[in-house]
């Protein structure tokens, strides 16, 4: 059994302009309970297994749109079939976890008076990818508890109205949760600790192939309010595979190293709506130089990474069938963060999966025979399995682990970081544009961390604090009309984190609380103007990720960790009460607003209790 809390987020596509002609994000979260059952094998530390889960929530929004719109969205239950792979002691096991979900969606778009104009019931029962990673321990005998997080991604679903206008709607759901599982047969007994010996040697020169899916997203934003006036996002799911080149190096279990990657992509997407706009285009390839960091047990590497990606993207948009013709495609820099399972079939061939995230940057672009302004940029998940050869020869099979270095005591550290935020503001009211303006930003900042950690032989588990200040900042500006605001200047956590140490390399899972001071705000110009909207605060969310670290002295370690950081939905008001009469306190207009971050850092520690 299992529960926790779950986000869920669902997008509309009203690619007809029936309702407001753009995207719209709607956000809402509640409790879950499910059950699982499963099977795990072992063979010396590395675990494996399959999983079937199903859980059933209470998340459910109701909202007023436009003042004569009703939009209501709910996740019924969601299952899901998933490989599990990691490293076991005897006690506890650290895993990852890939597989299919299927989610039930209820949920209605209701113009009032206007039933042909209506979607009436645009929920479904939809397929999607679900990933993830968890921490089990056993507690007595059979028994044993979990910490695990999921995000799943479901593919659009497509209704059409009476009046044969189209919208699709897709969704994205992550859940943090824990559980507790029974394990049939004897008793299982053992220390915290590896079965002692030696890894697997992943160092040297290596190419490989994957091959495997992908979601993408791509993103025309209308700055000057040609158009539509908000962002519009056009999703597409396909094939993806490609070749790589790396080099490792090993030190003891830690193995970090560069690799480079070249990765195509072959889905696309094209729409003319009832006005004879003509939208088109998709994510073709992308190519990355990325860090590795990970550990070695056995014959398996567990490792995340992070780095630089180029992404070629098409998108054209052309109006209402005159030339204006916006290209906003072409080559764009971007990042990419992931995590990845590797595994020795041969001594010179390896079997592994890796599943990744990539954002991409856009160029502002006017058509030629028209002023306006729009942007693109583009999102990528993938999910790929393939081999790797290594070169020159190779030492013999992984026989175990090596003995923990200890890392119990307080400890303080120093980040550095990189964050990509993605700032959304939803026009609920119709105030203006009546979807959602999306300001994505890239930065960098610095920030500290302190932390103490309890060590059960080769398990480690702790509490970390952490504050950085960011250097996120962007908008979007219509001369002598309007600016959008995105930005964030500082981000704090406090973290649960556990996992596995062999010699002096620490792999783990991270999750908690998170605060920020982010800004999103609607400003008419020339500023200060009462009717402008401000959504800035000390938000309040959730964070969850995966880490490296490795000792390089008895009291010095160095570290890499991948986060994902995601803000409640807050509003901001319209103090102009004689203009507005919306959904707000005392009939304000009300736009929303919603942050997230993706943050990869690298830092140093210094450990107060190592002896």
């Amino acid at each position: 059994m299992s529960g926790g809390y779950t986000e869920s987020n669902t997008r509309y596509e009203d690619l007809d302009y029936s309702a407001n002609g753009a995207t719209q994000d709607w956000f809402t979260d509640g409790l879950g309970i499910g059950v699982q059952i499963g099977h795990n094998w072992q063979n010396k530390n590395t675990v494996y297994g399959v999983e079937l889960d199903f859980s059933g929530f209470g998340v459910e929004d109701q909202r007023i749109y436009s003042g004569n719109q009703g939009i209501e969205n709910e996740l019924n239950w969601l299952g899901s079939l998933r490989a599990r792979s990691g490293f076991g002691t005897g006690q506890v096991f650290f895993y990852q976890t890939l597989g299919l979900a299927v989610g039930d969606f209820d949920g209605h778009w209701i113009v009032f008076g206007d039933p042909a104009n209506s979607w009436s019931d645009h929920g479904d029962t939809k397929a999607g990818l679900i990933g993830g990673f968890g921490v089990e321990g056993m507690i007595d005998g059979n028994w044993s508890v979990r910490a695990e997080f999921l995000a799943s991604r479901f593919f659009d679903n497509s209704v059409t109205t009476q009046n044969l206008e189209d919208l699709s709607v897709d969704q994205s759901v992550y859940t943090i949760r824990a559980g507790i599982n029974y394990a049939f047969g004897g008793a299982q007994d053992g220390a915290h600790t590896f079965e002692d010996g030696k890894p697997f040697d992943f160092s040297g020169f290596y190419v490989g192939a994957l091959l495997g899916g992908s979601s993408s997203t791509v993103q025309s934003t209308d700055i000057e309010y040609d158009w539509f006036g908000g962002t519009h996002d056009f999703a597409d799911e396909g094939f993806s595979g490609g070749v790589q080149l790396g080099f490792n190096r090993q030190i003891n279990a830690f193995v970090y190293g560069l690799e480079a990657s070249f990765t195509f992509l072959d889905g696309d997407f094209s729409h003319t709506d009832t006005f004879s706009r003509f939208v088109d285009g998709g994510l073709n390839w992308t190519g990355s130089l990325v860090l590795k960091t990970g550990m070695a047990v056995d014959n398996s590497l567990m490792y995340i990474f992070g780095g630089y990606s180029y992404g070629d993207y098409d998108l054209t948009d052309r109006n209402s069938g005159t030339p204006d013709i916006w290209d906003l495609g072409g080559g764009h820099s971007g990042f990419v963060v992931g995590t990845g399972i590797e595994r020795a079939l041969t001594p010179n061939l390896t079997f592994k999966v890796e599943a990744a995230y990539s954002g991409f940057d856009g160029d502002t672009e006017r058509a030629p025979t028209d002023a306006d302004l729009f942007r693109g940029a583009a999102q990528n998940v993938s999910v790929m399995a393939g081999l790797n050869y290594y070169f020159g020869e190779r030492g013999g099979w992984g026989t175990g682990a090596l003995p923990a270095a200890n890392w119990k005591g307080f400890f303080v550290g120093l980040d550095g970081l990189f964050a990509y935020h993605h700032g959304d503001i939803t026009d609920q009211d119709y105030y203006e544009w009546g979807g959602t303006y999306t300001v994505p930003s890239f930065g960098g900042g610095a920030g500290v961390n302190i932390g103490y950690n309890w060590q059960k032989g080769s398990f480690v588990y702790g509490l970390v604090g952490d504050i950085a200040f960011l250097s996120n900042d962007e908008e979007d500006t219509s001369v002598n009309y309007r600016e959008m605001v995105s930005s964030i200047d500082w981000q704090a956590t406090l973290r649960g984190r556990a996992g596995l140490a062999s010699g002096d390399a620490f792999m783990y899972a991270t999750a908690g609380i998170a605060w920020a001071g982010a800004d999103l705000e609607h400003n008419y110009l020339p500023a200060p103007d009462d009717e402008s909207f401000a959504i800035d605060d000390t938000r309040f969310g959730w964070v969850a990720g995966l880490g490296v670290e490795k000792k390089i002295g008895e009291k010095l370690s160095l570290k890499m960790e991948a986060l994902y950081t995601s803000y409640g939905e807050e509003q901001g008001t319209n103090p102009d009460q004689d203009n507005c009469g919306g959904s707000g306190p005392n009939g304000l207009c009300v736009m929303n607003g919603k942050d997230s971050n993706i943050t990869v850092k690298a830092g140093i520690t210094y450990h107060l209790g190592a002896e």
